[in-house]
């Protein structure tokens, strides 16, 4: 169902409430990404020891994943299959109107 111009808009929550919720939302999203990023810095000691902060930041995982195993053919395979969905999408979308 789509919104008219005519229908209002009933908010539930005052500005600064939907401002913390939405905050915290992001904290408890982002939180998870940041800690896999700061592990993919540290040493594996480190990771192993439970250090949350890297004391040193180390890109040699990043340099070992990328000789060991094909990821820029992964990686090519996820953008092909990515950019096929949004063309499909948009082009059933555009039928649809």
């Amino acid at each position: 169902m789509r919104r008219t111009p005519e229908s209002p808009v009933v908010r539930v929550l005052p500005g600064p409430v939907q401002a913390a919720g939405i905050a915290f939302l992001l904290l408890i999203a982002l939180a998870p990404i940041a800690y896999v990023v700061l592990a993919s810095v540290s040493t594996d000691l480190s990771v192993a020891g439970g250090t949350f902060l890297p004391t040193a930041y180390d890109l040699t995982n990043y340099v070992r994943i990328w000789s060991t195993v094909e990821l820029a053919a992964g990686l090519g395979n996820s953008l092909v299959v990515a950019g096929t969905v949004a063309v499909a999408s948009s082009t059933v979308d555009q039928m649809r109107t």
